[in-house]
């Protein structure tokens, strides 16, 4: 299994990378509310793309993108992702 694995990800490593990259790139100080939304946006179509059921999660502060997908298995073990996609702006510039 993780020979097709490495397979896989050999295979669409340039679609990774351009996804990467593209995620980078945007624009998503914690203190922009256009780019906050701009960004939960890609992050959400990201994982839909991806099969993932999403949801955009209010919350105190910046909303929350939350993905769930679920194993055919019963006893399939549980992962979770966590990342920031809201970053700080420099202080002092």
């Amino acid at each position: 299994m993780l020979d097709a694995i490495r397979s896989y990800v050999a295979q669409h490593e340039s679609q990774f990378v351009k996804l990467l990259m593209d995620y980078t790139n945007q624009p998503s100080l914690a203190t922009d509310p256009e780019g906050i939304t701009r960004c939960v946006e890609f992050i959400r179509t990201v994982m839909e793309d991806a099969g993932i059921t999403t949801q955009v999660l209010p919350s105190a502060g910046n909303p929350m993108v939350y993905g769930e997908l679920r194993a055919e298995r019963e006893d399939a073990p549980t992962i979770l992702f966590y990342g920031h996609y809201d970053v700080q702006p420099p202080d002092p510039i």
